[in-house]
């Protein structure tokens, strides 16, 4: 039986000992994504999954919001199980050459659902089945531990159309693209003040 051969590197991505995002990978998550995407359309179109006259349950924005957080509450518990006592430990830091490979890779690959700010609301969230979350919300932001996160950019969120980049992204780049989201987060609520009043 022969052995297949390795697979190689070409030497465009192995510069400086990093593995640049793997291409057909990435191709291949943004399909399944805009495949979702496309579904989702057509329920809209066709009139599925809102509250009409056929008797479907009524989804208004209340009742979307209790079902995230009740999602989110019951991911975060998997997760604090599945990562153990690894769940609270810190990322690597981000040096500055990774930190702007991070806000590039945000701006291809997420802001199409996220948006550039992180607050969502883009053509392409609007037409999903779950509506990104808000990025930029500091409650939202400080849910998950940063461990966590790095999990959900890589393995995907269950139950939504957030596919994971596992594939696609080696860890040094989601760590950066995560470093690059916490620029987004907005100041807690009275945190400017309490800032100027120190002044």
């Amino acid at each position: 039986i022969r052995t297949p051969p390795a697979r190689r590197i070409p030497p465009s991505r192995r510069k400086a000992g990093v593995v640049e995002p793997d291409t057909r990978a990435i191709l291949g998550a943004m399909l399944r994504l805009w495949t979702c995407s496309g579904l989702a359309l057509l329920l809209c179109a066709c009139g599925g999954g809102t509250d009409s006259a056929g008797g479907g349950e009524a989804r208004g924005p209340a009742a979307r919001a209790r079902a995230n957080a009740q999602r989110r509450g019951a991911l975060r518990d998997e997760l604090v199980r599945a990562l153990g006592a690894s769940y609270d430990e810190p990322l690597a830091r981000v040096d500055a050459p990774e930190r702007a490979k991070g806000s590039e890779v945000y701006e291809r690959l997420c802001a199409g659902c996220h948006g550039r700010s992180g607050r969502g609301g883009t053509i392409l969230a609007r037409a999903l089945p779950v509506e990104p979350g808000d990025l930029a919300d500091p409650e939202r932001a400080a849910f998950f531990s940063e461990r966590a996160k790095l999990w959900l950019v890589a393995e995907g969120s269950r139950g939504t159309p957030m596919t994971g980049w596992k594939e696609g992204l080696d860890e040094a780049t989601m760590i950066a693209v995560l470093d690059h989201m916490r620029t987004l987060v907005r100041p807690l609520a009275g945190a400017e003040t309490a800032t100027g009043a120190a002044r």
